[in-house]
């Protein structure tokens, strides 16, 4: 790897966020929609162009185009409903007769996993394919939606990849946040940051940064792989009749009694709190704690008051003024 090459995303803002690209870097982007990757795909596409770079796009998932056909960039398809195995192969061809300083542009990973019905095989098959991409200093792209695969799976993808990148949308704006920049290293690279082409500003406060992560579709923390743990289930459960309840619409009463197992589960068996818990927190106020908790479990009394006395505050006739005055809660529930 020629990690002494510096080379352009083509946004100039993120250059400076990531202090720009190595020959050699693999960067994956975790997307809720392929939109998002679409964005940055492009933008590096018209770096390379301009610079006169090899482009190639391999075209594989049943989705949209990332790229649209352009002068300067190739499109080369791949089958994957042959299987791992020739779709691997297939794959190290391309790169092995490109050879050296190709850029690349891959569909979503995540489509590999609908052929293939498994996490394992698209772990394996960017195991052995992003150090080939690092030997040949290469540039690549790739993108995962997030929230479709197993810890470990992504956790193998990230401790192979040079890059990992967290992109997502909060109050209809974009955020980035740079989960793993491999050999290089600033105060604020690691922070979220709210993008623009223009300009990425870090988050620097707490309580900003833990309603981000709240606001998430997908929580950054989460329980074990495919938990069938009865709290899962409860959750999921309740998942379904969480917008019902925000529009004042009374829960059925088997779902009235899931809310007060959630809360159980999460609080303790505590008469009196629970009784106030019943009537302040919202399936919204449950599902917020749970976005916060690392692990499973009970987050203590402590913590259940604070967050109950929350609750009640915003809840009286002077809510909405007393919650301008409240500085956002930045807690995490271990």
């Amino acid at each position: 790897m020629r990690s002494d090459v510096i080379v352009s995303t083509g946004i100039s803002s993120l250059d400076e966020v990531l202090q720009g690209l190595r020959l050699g870097d693999n960067v994956v982007w975790q997307v809720d929609r392929i939109e998002d990757y679409r964005g940055f795909a492009e933008r590096l596409t018209t770096q390379a162009i301009a610079e006169g770079r090899k482009m190639v796009y391999l075209r594989f998932a049943p989705h949209p185009p990332v790229l649209e056909p352009r002068e300067g960039l190739t499109i080369l398809e791949v089958d994957p409903d042959a299987g791992f195995d020739y779709f691997s192969a297939q794959v190290h061809h391309i790169i092995d007769d490109w050879g050296l300083e190709t850029y690349y542009v891959l569909d979503n990973l995540s489509a590999l996993v609908e052929e293939w019905a498994t996490d394992e095989l698209l772990a394996n098959f960017f195991r052995v394919t992003c150090p080939f991409l690092a030997e040949l200093d290469t540039i690549a792209y790739f993108a995962l939606t997030r929230g479709r695969h197993a810890h470990s799976t992504v956790a193998r993808i990230r401790d192979t990849t040079q890059l990992l990148i967290d992109v997502y949308h909060v109050d209809g704006q974009m955020y980035i946040h740079p989960l793993k920049v491999w050999d290089r290293y600033s105060a604020q690279m690691f922070l979220p940051h709210l993008f623009s082409e223009e300009e990425c500003e870090p988050v620097h406060h707490s309580g900003h940064a833990a309603a981000l992560s709240s606001a998430r579709r997908h929580p950054l923390t989460r329980t074990a792989d495919a938990s069938i743990a009865p709290w899962e289930s409860v959750y999921r459960r309740l998942e379904l009749h969480r917008e019902s309840e925000a529009q004042g619409e009374p829960l059925p009463p088997e779902i009235a009694a899931l809310k007060q197992e959630l809360t159980r589960m999460m609080i303790g068996d505590h008469e009196n709190i629970n009784l106030l818990a019943e009537r302040y927190f919202t399936l919204d106020h449950l599902f917020g704690i749970r976005a916060r908790l690392i692990g499973s479990g009970r987050i203590g009394g402590k913590a259940a008051g604070m967050l109950l006395a929350r609750a009640i505050l915003h809840d009286g006739s002077d809510g909405p003024e007393l919650a301008r005055q409240l500085e956002p809660h930045d807690s995490f529930f271990i």
